[in-house]
């Protein structure tokens, strides 16, 4: 009997381990069924001629083709192989339709973009493209048609995960992708609602004052001249040269019109992933020849799983690059050719402006224009909800837009600011005003067509004729080429404003408050071999003598200082030396910071504890570097989170202080200004009855931060305080905050050296844990007189989390490693061929 019973528990046993093993196989196939095979070989009637394409070590692609289209029916196919659900994820937020696949979580958020209308900018930029743009967009989304034919039951898990499948791309969804990137760089979408609903808590003066203008000392992108090096002594600046009207334009909006005082009664309401990023682009002199230029360009964006870029060399008789790409668009964004190179920067451009609309005789069915009043028109829209019936409902328009107040996305912060369930947020700003919205993003432009040209360029003249044709976003083309030119070319289509306030909603029934059209980007100023002998742009200034005004957004010059420190330091450079300058970790911002606040601290520091003492001492000896080994930039880094909590959150709240500080700059800027001057009320916190100043609050901020650390640390021994202990990159994909799609989707914890205001960018929230979400991206770095480009992702090419190219130059990017890609021949012991296509 117990022989026989053992027999039966052992046959159970195995019969269950046969099972798991089964299923565990199967799902394992299920897993990996997505992975591409290492040679594959396709037919399509779509192409003329053979198309070959080799992959090196990290699965980057090399495409040879004899002609145009079938160069781009490939990179489709090769964008649609490894980043499909990307591409499928950004068509469905720029159209609205993230619902069909989540369900009502993210409802609020197509209700925002449906009120953007994209739909129908794409229809009218669509309408705009030439015909040779047309066809290399029609042969790119043949190429994405073709894998989902080929490969419909081997898709990237998360199609399975979310259970659908992707539909045909198609021109327009190429587009739409190129107007959601616009919509991302656009600063004042989000900036601009964020100051006039703290007008409201502390009025329209004091919100304006959280604006900091750029000094008068501070370097431009079109400077001809290198600034001498920066001096810490600050007499009062002079006027920032902006246009007389617009200056006009902050006191009328300030005296005359009192908008957020007497209007209460006059107006009614009816009842993403955004990116704070910038970047750095340098040219300068190589050491390899005098007469030959290095490129470095490292774009500074929100940091995710799959990886923005895409690298990719691509090869026919007369388009040749090699670079980076945004999948979804068959150009190449920052990238070299046998020409010329170009790289990119935001060039912070205030794009947006949001005007107050006045009800007309207490009736809801009308409101006041300059010219009278005009019905409001509905149209209807429907969001399909996945699980649930559909939504149907009505967009309010006027003339210059949707009510974009209706439905704004601020209004719904658990998608931007993360936080979710804050029953203390105060949203009747929205019930008080109808706003609506004028953004050069709305326009029909030509983009994709300006962004062909460009890759196909020969000289500084064809690249700026192509960029002519640029509307947004506003970007900074940084240009150098093979015969030793070098140039900055701003691109964008600039508002012409005559009262408008560039900072808070215009009334909008007033005549000389709407936009008088824009100015274009053939007139804005540029730079071309300057005397200097080096460009560069970091989000800074363009220019301190254009008479018109483009931004208040800027950057602070932190980062160009250092730039222009290093450059006189090092009169020419290898590609080394320009690969060290986008590693660099030293913080301008932090050193003057300091050098007010240092001061200060010793001043009082008699009332010290002994770890206070300790604290003290390591920020006196440090050298202002944000290495993970020093102690130094962690005590900075919870001062400097303080310092910023300790001076606003009290006035704006929890929901506020998020909006407020999730630009990184703007409150970087507004609070080194107050520390600078003291001259500042912010300083105040209102719920004592105290009246603070900035020697109360920095003393404040500093106890708070050691105090915080002792904590973290469990201990006063500061030697363990290092960065590499508090600083870190969680590397995550759109699905990890699903708690069983996690484990299989997220890219890793990583220790993160830089900061804000360093060329190697690293930028934390305030009111997140020290968890960088914003930094370099990408790294490119070209020499013109050497036929190689070199260049890494944070990330990997393939945006499949079982694929070995999901990620496997994450780690290596975050310790300043670079892949070196020749450009020609393709076929060299680096790559091998890995995928042909044969007409039909």
């Amino acid at each position: 009997m117990r022989r026989f019973f053992f027999r039966k528990s052992f046959a159970i046993a195995m019969t269950a381990i046969i099972i798991l093993v089964a299923f565990f196989l199967f799902v394992r196939k299920i897993a990996y069924i997505s992975v591409p095979d290492s040679y594959e070989a396709l037919n399509s009637d779509k192409i003329k001629q053979n198309v070959k394409v080799y992959f090196n070590a990290f699965g980057i692609p090399a495409i040879e083709a004899a002609n145009e289209q079938d160069l781009f029916f490939a990179t489709g196919y090769l964008h649609a192989r490894d980043r499909l659900w990307q591409m499928d994820i950004m068509r469905r937020t720029a159209f609205a339709r993230l619902s069909e696949i989540f369900g009502k979580e993210t409802l609020e958020l197509d209700k925002f973009f449906k009120t953007l209308s994209f739909a129908d900018i794409v229809r009218k930029s669509k309408a705009r493209l030439d015909k040779k743009t047309l066809a290399a967009l029609d042969a790119y989304s043949a190429g994405i048609n073709k894998f989902i034919e080929e490969h419909s039951s081997e898709l990237s898990f998360e199609f399975q995960a979310l259970d659908y499948l992707p539909e045909n791309w198609s021109p327009s969804d190429c587009i739409a992708i190129s107007k959601l990137m616009a919509f991302d760089m656009s600063i004042g979408f989000i900036n601009d609602i964020c100051i006039a609903e703290i007008s409201e808590i502390t009025g329209v003066r004091n919100a304006l004052s959280l604006i900091t203008k750029t000094t008068f000392d501070s370097p431009c992108v079109c400077d001809p001249y290198a600034n001498p090096p920066k001096k810490f002594k600050h007499p009062k600046p002079p006027v920032d040269s902006l246009s007389q009207h617009i200056q006009d334009s902050l006191k009328t909006a300030l005296h005359s019109e009192n908008i957020f005082g007497n209007l209460h009664s006059l107006l009614r309401n009816s009842a993403l992933t955004y990116n704070s990023g910038g970047s750095n682009s340098v040219v300068v002199k190589s050491s390899n020849d005098s007469n030959s230029l290095i490129l470095a360009n490292d774009p500074h964006l929100k940091l995710q799983l799959p990886s923005y870029w895409y690298q990719m060399q691509a090869i026919s008789p007369k388009f040749n690059v090699t670079g980076l790409m945004l999948p979804g668009s068959p150009f190449f964004l920052i990238g070299r050719n046998k020409h010329i190179a170009w790289g990119i920067t935001v060039l912070m451009l205030d794009d947006c402006d949001f005007f107050i609309e006045r009800i007309a005789d207490n009736n809801e069915k009308y409101y006041l224009t300059p010219g009278g009043k005009k019905k409001f028109k509905y149209r209807a829209d429907t969001i399909k909800i996945k699980g649930e019936e559909p939504l149907y409902f009505y967009t309010r328009l006027t003339e210059r837009s949707a009510v974009i107040s209706d439905n704004y996305i601020m209004k719904s912060p658990q998608y931007l600011l993360d936080l979710k369930n804050d029953t203390s947020a105060d949203y009747s700003f929205y019930d008080k005003f109808l706003l609506t919205y004028s953004w050069t993003g709305s326009r029909a432009s030509r983009e994709l067509q300006s962004l062909y040209e460009v890759n196909k360029a020969r000289n500084w003249k064809g690249f700026n004729r192509a960029l002519n044709k640029w509307a947004s976003p506003g970007l900074n083309w940084t240009y150098a080429d093979k015969n030793g030119n070098m140039g900055i070319k701003p691109a964008g289509i600039v508002p012409r404003r005559n009262k408008t306030n560039p900072l808070i909603p215009n009334p909008g029934w007033m005549q000389d408050y709407s936009w008088k059209g824009f100015i274009m980007p053939k007139d804005l100023p540029k730079i071309y071999n300057p005397p200097k002998g080096f460009v560069a742009s970091t989000n800074n200034k363009t220019s301190r003598s254009f008479g018109t005004f483009i931004s208040y957004y800027y950057e602070p010059p932190s980062r160009i200082r250092r730039i222009e420190e290093i450059i006189r330091l090092q009169k020419y450079f290898g590609i080394r030396d320009a690969q060290i300058l986008q590693l660099d970790n030293y913080s301008y911002y932090a050193r003057e910071m300091l050098f007010h606040v240092l001061p200060i601290l010793n001043k009082y520091s008699n009332r010290f504890s002994k770890a206070e003492r300790k604290a003290f001492a390591e920020l006196t000896k440090w050298d202002y570097i944000f290495s993970p080994a020093y102690v130094g930039p962690t005590i900075w880094n919870s001062f400097y989170k303080h310092l910023i909590y300790n001076t606003f959150y009290n006035k704006m709240g929890e929901r506020l202080f998020r909006s407020f500080t999730y630009i990184s700059w703007f409150s970087a800027s507004k609070v080194l200004s107050m520390v600078r001057n003291n001259d500042s009320l912010w300083f105040d916190n209102i719920k004592t009855r105290k009246i603070e100043g900035r020697d109360d609050i920095v003393l404040k901020s500093f106890a708070d931060a050691v105090s915080e650390l002792i904590n973290r640390f469990a201990q006063n021994d500061l030697s363990k305080w290092r960065l590499e202990h508090q600083q870190k990159l969680e590397l995550n994909h759109l699905l990890s905050k699903n708690k069983f799609l996690k484990p299989a989707v997220d890219g890793g914890t990583y220790i993160m050296p830089g900061t804000y205001t360093a060329i190697n960018k690293a930028d934390w929230h305030p009111y997140t844990d020290y968890k960088v979400s914003v930094g370099a991206s990408a790294r490119f770095v070209t020499d013109m007189s050497v036929p190689t480009v070199y260049f890494s992702i944070l990330g990997g090419s393939s945006g499949d989390p079982k694929s070995p190219h999901y990620k496997d130059q994450a780690l290596f990017f975050i310790n300043g490693g670079y892949i070196k890609y020749n450009l020609a021949p393709s076929l060299n012991e680096d790559n091998t061929l890995g995928l042909e296509f044969f007409p039909e």
